[in-house]
């Protein structure tokens, strides 16, 4: 017996079940949780999810903080091996909070067990690591074994197309682990889904990853949130990347907002051996609110991380970037001005023991009549170890028939964005008797025309590109012409994201349109009408007892508007003060009169009043 004042501590389970064998495995899973001191496998974090109502949809997109769990009890008996053990996330839906409509996979004697995931056309919600843990985990749980994906890579927004007006849905993002094996016996866990009714107001309280969300038609007069422009301005710099944008949150658009992308490089050093070089390439990327010229926001700093796709969600929109890996020549994209003349090649300068330093530039070579440029001198190889050029090796300057530019920048006007630079030339042909021209005999050679824009570390020339045509010996098919005075071979050079380009945009937030508002409310319906004793959209009874709440639905409402409902001898039943979200029209009418008695049943005149934009007069039903 227990002496006074003397304490002792107790553990107590209430083990329930389908029957009494699951009962007994239950009570025998909390008897194994006492003897582990309750120190047991952990499920992932739940993710932070927002969920978006649209007209037939609903949006949800989630953060990444549950990808850096950690599961301290599988670190400590894999030596650290499965600390992180995250391994996808799953959606499921419901009509109901106890998702009822979701919890239909049963074990091997046919209790109620797993979650299943949304499955919309076909496809399941649910997306994995590319890891190669894919398929049924080894281990199961009274018959039944957990699904661990596909390797299908990972998502963190989701579109629901299937969602229907007016119908409360009840959706839950959850994370998931990968688990043990058959050394140790443990299953795969979702994170939890916290979901508790307040017993006193009904309310349901929802944890980070549940979210309660009914989609609607818009409000009338809605016009969407935008980037104002059809593209993301390049500003600055010459990049090939492309940024894509896309609106996820059209509420969280701030009205007006100028943003812009900047970056960061660096340079990859050389992998090839003597004859390699180093690469440019994109490091980091800056998003930065510039509204307030004064005192801009960054949003994104520093990020290494350019997403392809499904990025994060910043200020309701996301971006894409669909970047260059490094400096290279767009054979495509290139060309001459007009047709029938020989392909040229263009390429990373590179002779004996000189090495060009490729340049993110576009090019453009203009010929001449006569010879209106001068060359400069170009060494193909240098004494080792020295400055001192090797003998025969040196093109001196000399007259020249063309003109090379580089591209600076995208203003569309030519004298500002194209800017002339030195050149070398390597003038071999007539062979044995070079002329100054740049040509080529067609069979065995070409001249070069060496770009040398780049400048070494005493701010000398160097050499950076070379460019020379291409030769198509003993081809009778093809009619071949040397470049004549006034073609322009444009060379175009795909190029990462680099310090030198700005992207800007604009966005503009959701609106209403007066004139569309008053247009609109010829679209006010009432859902259902007539309304037969109870409808599917109405929501389930948090209380022990009664029938539930009621709802007619008035859909495709002005923002602001006063709703009020007379019988049909013209008395007043109920006045409703409707204010919303502009991208949710619809309002309520819980079919009480203003003395809160339940409404009978009959014919109701419905008048609907917006203040500036009109008013709309119907009838509704109430059936028995």
């Amino acid at each position: 017996p227990l002496q006074a004042g003397q304490t002792e501590r107790i553990a107590m389970s209430v083990s329930l079940g389908n029957d009494v064998a699951d009962a007994l495995r239950n009570k025998a899973v909390a008897q194994t949780t006492y003897d582990f001191d309750y120190q047991f496998a952990k499920a992932p974090d739940p993710p932070d999810v927002t969920a978006v109502p649209g007209d037939g949809s609903v949006t949800l997109y989630w953060d990444t903080d549950a990808e850096q769990s950690k599961d301290r009890y599988m670190g400590e008996i894999t030596n650290d091996v499965d600390l992180y053990d995250f391994e996808g996330y799953k959606v499921y839906r419901a009509t109901d909070f106890e998702f009822n409509d979701a919890y239909t996979i049963t074990d091997g004697e046919g209790n109620l067990t797993f979650l299943e995931p949304y499955i919309q056309d076909g496809e399941k919600a649910q997306w994995d690591l590319a890891d190669g843990k894919t398929g049924w985990h080894p281990i199961d749980l009274n018959g039944i074994k957990f699904y661990l994906g596909d390797d299908t890579g990972l998502q963190h927004s989701y579109v629901d197309d299937n969602a229907v007006n007016g119908q409360r849905y009840y959706y839950a993002v959850v994370s998931y682990d990968y688990g043990g094996d058959l050394s140790n016996d443990i299953i795969p866990s979702d994170s939890p889904m916290r979901l508790r009714v307040n017993s006193l107001t009904g309310e349901i309280e929802l944890g980070p990853n549940v979210v309660e969300v009914t989609p609607s038609p818009p409000s009338a007069g809605y016009n969407d949130a935008e980037f104002s422009g059809d593209t993301i301005n390049h500003i600055s710099g010459t990049s090939s990347g492309r940024i894509y944008y896309e609106i996820i949150n059209p509420m969280d658009i701030k009205s007006d907002h100028t943003y812009q992308i900047t970056f960061t490089d660096t340079v990859l050093a050389n992998q090839q051996g003597p004859a390699g070089y180093d690469t440019v390439t994109t490091k980091s990327y800056f998003l930065v609110d510039v509204t307030d010229t004064e005192y801009p926001d960054t949003l994104v700093n520093d990020e290494h991380e350019l997403q392809a796709s499904d990025g994060q969600v910043i200020d309701g929109f996301r971006l894409a970037f669909n970047n260059v890996d490094e400096l290279r020549f767009n054979e495509e994209n290139s060309h001459w001005s007009r047709d029938s003349i020989w392909t040229f090649n263009f390429f990373r300068y590179a002779t004996f023991n000189v090495v060009g330093t490729q340049l993110p530039y576009d090019y453009r070579i203009i010929f001449t009549e006569e010879q209106s440029d001068s060359s400069i001198d170009l060494c193909m190889r240098y004494l080792p170890n020295t400055t001192t050029c090797f003998p025969g090796f040196l093109h001196p300057g000399k007259p020249i028939n063309f003109i090379v530019e580089r591209r600076e920048s995208l203003t569309g006007i030519d004298s500002i964005d194209w800017v002339k630079i030195p050149v070398g030339f390597i003038d071999v042909i007539p062979f044995g008797d070079p002329d100054g021209y740049f040509n080529a005999d067609g069979d065995r050679e070409s001249d070069w025309i060496v770009l040398m824009d780049y400048e070494d570390d005493d701010a000398n020339p160097w050499p950076s590109w070379a460019f020379y045509l291409n030769l198509h010996p003993n081809d009778s098919l093809l009619v071949y012409n040397e470049p004549q005075p006034g073609d322009t071979a444009f060379i175009i050079v795909e190029k990462p994201f680099l310090p030198e380009d700005i992207y800007q945009f604009t966005t503009v937030s959701p609106y209403i349109d007066t004139q569309q508002a008053k247009d609109d409310l010829n679209k006010i319906k009432v859902v259902p009408n007539p309304y037969y004793a109870t409808t599917a959209f109405e929501g389930q009874n948090t209380f022990t007892s009664g029938r539930g709440p009621r709802e007619i639905q008035f859909r495709n409402l002005p923002q602001q508007c006063i709703i009020r409902i007379f019988t049909i001898s013209g008395e007043l039943v109920k006045t409703i003060q409707h204010t919303s979200a502009i991208n949710y029209g619809t309002g309520k009418w819980d079919l009480l009169t203003k003395d809160n008695l339940t409404a009978a049943y009959g014919i109701y005149v419905y008048h609907i009043e917006a203040a500036g934009i009109g008013e709309k007069i119907g009838k509704l039903a109430i059936i028995k």
